[in-house]
């Protein structure tokens, strides 16, 4: 499911294109796979505010990280170095402080303007100013991190680490630095994003699905239920006018036969 899924944010998915056009000789469309549509861009939407390759990205770090520890998880240090780039320590580092609640580090307000693309400073590690005390900040601003040393990349990169194994000697050794300044990052971190593991505030579509997909589940088994009674020759909820309603109505008087009925002519007028 993971797999297809994925597959559904590609950029070139066809269903994410504007769903107004209209094509001639479409084939009928199947009300499950619609709703299944439906919910996977409601969860694009729900995170709109993230690049379609980082958000892609993100849920499979998560993934990642979600499976059992291990004293050496070069495997999963491996898919970390692969999906973790510049753009996801950067949305990483802002998921994880804000959890969707931004808040100025001067004056803990929540009166808050994004800066356009032309005031930002660099690509992804977004600025923001404060609309009370005018302060200009981003997601490092008042954190150990702002200082570049390590770099942010190192900092996100221990704290994926962090969900795949308890051996801080590991994570020392795999990023080049002493146990004491893991040791360090690693409080400061768990401080700072009021968590011990990576992307607890972030949900996988599989998560998201589950807390929000209640009305979505009653629609899709109310479709199979119509299915099922219109296969029986009910035709409860089929308009009377259609080639439908009398197709099910002959069905119902002749089980056997999946032929439509066809009236008899009537004889000409002599």
């Amino acid at each position: 499911m993971k797999k297809d899924f994925i597959n559904h944010f590609r950029k070139d998915s066809k269903h994410l294109d504007k769903s107004t056009e209209t094509k001639p000789h479409t084939p009928a469309k199947n009300p499950e796979v619609e709703i299944a549509k439906e919910m996977i861009n409601a969860y694009r939407k729900h995170y709109q505010d993230i690049d379609l390759d980082v958000l892609r990205n993100l849920i499979e770090l998560k993934d990642i990280t979600n499976a059992p520890k291990q004293a050496n998880p070069d495997a999963s240090f491996n898919a970390i170095e692969q999906r973790l780039g510049e753009a996801e320590s950067n949305e990483t580092l802002r998921r994880e402080r804000w959890h969707n609640k931004i808040s100025c580090p001067n004056c803990g307000s929540h009166r808050i303007r994004n800066l356009n693309h032309t005031e930002q400073k660099a690509h992804g590690n977004f600025r923001y100013n404060c609309l009370e005390c005018n302060q200009y900040f981003n997601a490092s601003t008042g954190t150990p991190i702002e200082s570049g040393s390590p770099p942010l990349s190192t900092w996100m990169f221990c704290w994926y680490l962090l969900g795949c194994t308890d051996s801080l000697q590991y994570i020392a050794n795999k990023l080049g630095l002493d146990l004491p300044t893991v040791e360090a990052m690693v409080r400061q971190m768990q401080k700072l994003f009021k968590s011990q593991q990576p992307l607890t505030h972030f949900m996988s579509f599989e998560e998201w699905s589950l807390k929000h997909g209640t009305s979505y589940k009653k629609r899709i088994q109310h479709e199979f239920s119509r299915k099922q009674e219109l296969y029986r020759g009910d035709t409860t909820g089929v308009p009377h006018d259609t080639r439908e309603y009398a197709r099910q109505k002959n069905r119902a008087h002749n089980p056997h036969d999946h032929t439509p009925h066809k009236p008899k002519p009537k004889n000409r007028a002599t």
